[in-house]
């Protein structure tokens, strides 16, 4: 396979080790600044209709994600993570990789609008996203949680804005139903 030993095969491997470090906290910014350039040179070479190109595009902007909780220019990186994650849809993945693209973008408009970017657009948007992503996962798997958490603090966050008591008790009964699907250990006092 040809693209398998392409430089932008190179590149997008790079890419992606480069961001496991800067999730390990290893010359994180650095190595997010780096992961993003490769991805970036990466997408140069490779198909743009191939899974190749859609996993240079999501290790991109996961890094532009990362970068702005950071608050390294957070409304560029975030506004630029939701573009890539938009495009991502074009490839036409389905199932769980489709959920976590959708999480991923829901998860940066929802951060846009806590910076007080198209707040009620944003959050109205992460909403669908969220919810569209939960229809990718199986019931009781850590996915489905994360996904459901995220729409729980999103639907908190538009109560927050429009002072809106459906939205509160929506972000309430989404705590409440994880809480009796993924019940907390016993706290264990000691041997």
């Amino acid at each position: 396979n040809p693209e398998s030993t392409s430089p932008g095969m190179a590149d997008a491997t790079e890419a992606s080790i480069r961001l496991a470090l800067a999730a390990s906290g290893q010359e994180t910014i650095e190595n997010l600044k780096r992961s993003i350039k490769l991805s970036e040179t990466a997408k140069k070479h490779l198909p743009p209709d191939g899974a190749h190109f859609a996993r240079a595009q999501l290790n991109e902007a996961a890094a532009h994600l990362r970068l702005a909780d950071l608050g390294i220019q957070p409304v560029e990186h975030l506004r630029t993570a939701v573009e890539l994650y938009q495009q991502v849809y074009q490839f036409g993945r389905k199932g769980k990789d489709v959920g976590v693209v959708r999480r991923d973008e829901a998860t940066a408009r929802r951060k846009l609008a806590s910076l007080g970017i198209d707040s009620q657009v944003n959050l109205r948007k992460a909403i669908g996203l969220y919810i569209a992503a939960e229809e990718q996962f199986e019931p009781s798997s850590l996915d489905l949680a994360l996904t459901r958490i995220g729409l729980a603090n999103t639907y908190q966050a538009f109560a927050e804005h429009e002072k809106s008591t459906a939205n509160l008790q929506n972000a309430q009964r989404i705590y409440r139903e994880l809480t009796d699907e993924f019940p907390l250990p016993p706290t264990y006092h000691g041997l």
